[in-house]
């Protein structure tokens, strides 16, 4: 399915990255054969809360959306006319969010028959179109992420792989097969936040061509076509509220899991630790990670850190070995934030290390981190865009999409 009407030769377009913990946007050029261009982005956090509930997150998610894309639509929009660029309108926008704004599941399809079935898109629409009734009952019957019927919005309907007589396609149509296989990725979002969503874009931008995906299918995409090699490994997004943890077996994206922890608590754990306000607290982690604070307070934040460590490998654990279901992975992919990094990395690998010396069965798994180094070969970053790996994963997601 392409997003892209009547493609140019070149366009600006919208990418929005709508976390739990922050919100950024940036304008960025798409241009044929061509790594994505970011020319300017803007990311401005969200307020720390001792205790978060979901309604609260979403009101202050979307109140610094709208900030978010006012900068953008002054600062982004006068920098792109310094550039050149004011005849380029803005023509699309992409919104990737992150966990708690969407639930997914992925289902493996298999239909045998004697006689061979002829598959054209009329036959695979109306299979999508049974397991996304079949997951929607599921959904509001069990009200999973607390979604009713009348407040859900199909977000994503994907098939990521397709077996015909046990052989991989991508083109599937028009053949004959007595075996079929799919593997479906469904998501689900709040009607109420894609509509809030659709609003605030429209007041700054022309919100009919806005497209809204999840991070989770982003992220497994652009690892799959990076380390096209890697057949079976782990990702994780480590955000400032959740930690999601997600498995692929033989190229495909079969289940996420999540834990309610991220970077906010070690935030709030330095916050009690100094007797600090949150904001200040983050100062300190940044000054600390960078080797430029005193001696007293970088005990604080290494006891701090110890404390947020253990309790997060307490869920890290239990979450991989739900997901990895015994099998040893190639790799594990981690996004984070890069003040973070250091301490979650190091615990991921301490974790591992322990399972390995523990069973003789367990091997050893390379830790990869997505980070602005990783990413920087496929992206381009003018200088009054930060670089932002979240924002570079999903601009090469959608350079994907654009030179489809």
């Amino acid at each position: 399915m392409s997003f892209f009407k009547e493609k140019l030769e070149q366009e600006v377009n919208l990418v929005i990255d709508f976390g739990n913990g922050s919100v950024a946007a940036a304008l960025v050029l798409f241009k044929t054969n061509n790594a994505p261009r970011l020319i300017y982005s803007k990311r401005l956090p969200l307020a720390i809360s001792e205790k978060v509930f979901k309604n609260k997150l979403s009101a202050l998610a979307l109140k610094i959306l709208e900030e978010t894309l006012a900068c953008v639509a002054k600062e982004g929009l006068e920098h792109m006319r310094k550039l050149g660029l004011e005849k380029e309108k803005v023509r699309q926008t992409f919104c990737v969010l992150s966990s708690p704004w969407y639930i997914s599941k992925t289902k493996i399809l298999k239909i045998e028959n004697n006689e061979p079935i002829f598959i054209n898109r009329n036959f695979i629409d109306s299979l999508l179109k049974h397991e996304v009734d079949l997951f929607t009952k599921e959904v509001t019957e069990r009200k999973i992420g607390a979604l009713s019927k009348k407040d859900i919005e199909i977000l994503e309907k994907r098939i990521i792989q397709t077996k015909l007589n046990g052989y991989n396609t991508t083109d599937p149509y028009q053949k004959n097969a007595r075996q079929i296989e799919l593997a479906i990725f469904l998501s689900f979002i709040s009607k109420e936040i894609a509509t809030s969503i659709e609003h605030i874009v429209g007041k700054y931008f022309y919100s009919k061509n806005l497209a809204l995906f999840s991070f989770s299918l982003v992220e497994y995409s652009v690892i799959g076509d990076i380390f096209s090699n890697e057949s079976d490994y782990v990702f994780m997004d480590i955000s400032s509220e959740v930690t999601d943890i997600s498995s692929v077996e033989k190229h495909v994206l079969m289940e996420t899991t999540s834990f309610p922890f991220g970077r906010n608590h070690l935030i709030k754990q330095v916050a009690e630790e100094l007797k600090v306000l949150p904001e200040i607290a983050l100062s300190y982690i940044k000054m600390n990670s960078r080797g430029h604070i005193e001696e007293a307070s970088a005990k604080s934040v290494a006891s701090a850190s110890a404390r947020v460590s253990r309790e997060w490998s307490d869920l890290f654990f239990k979450a991989f070995s739900d997901v990895a279901k015994g099998s040893t992975p190639s790799k594990i992919f981690v996004t984070v934030d890069s003040d973070v990094a250091p301490l979650f990395i190091s615990t991921i690998k301490k974790n591992l290390s322990l399972a390995q010396k523990n069973s003789a069965d367990f091997q050893a798994i390379p830790v990869v981190l997505l980070d602005e180094e990783k990413l920087s070969q496929f992206v381009e970053f003018d200088a009054q865009s930060d670089r932002d790996p979240f924002l570079a994963l999903e601009s090469i997601f959608f350079n994907k999409l654009f030179n489809e």
